[in-house]
């Protein structure tokens, strides 16, 4: 919680905009990065690695995704 509060003050004493997925230059992806990933038109995924997505939709809501299978 304490790390997600930081953020949000750090955006808001630095004004750092939305971040469009083009912007996007390394993985693993960072608290900042995700904080500031914009909505599209269209919901979206970002690859976090192995399996791990980052989900954006239309109306803002972000939330991860797993896609793994069970052998």
């Amino acid at each position: 919680m304490y790390t997600v509060l930081y953020i949000v003050y750090f955006i808001e004493l630095t004004g750092v905009q939305g971040m469009k997925r083009a912007d996007i230059k390394r993985r693993p992806l960072s608290d900042t990065v995700l904080a500031n990933l914009e909505a599209e038109e269209k919901e979206y995924r970002e690859l976090d690695g192995e399996g791990l997505y980052f989900r954006v939709k239309p109306d803002c809501k972000k939330a991860w995704l797993f896609r793994g299978f069970v052998a």
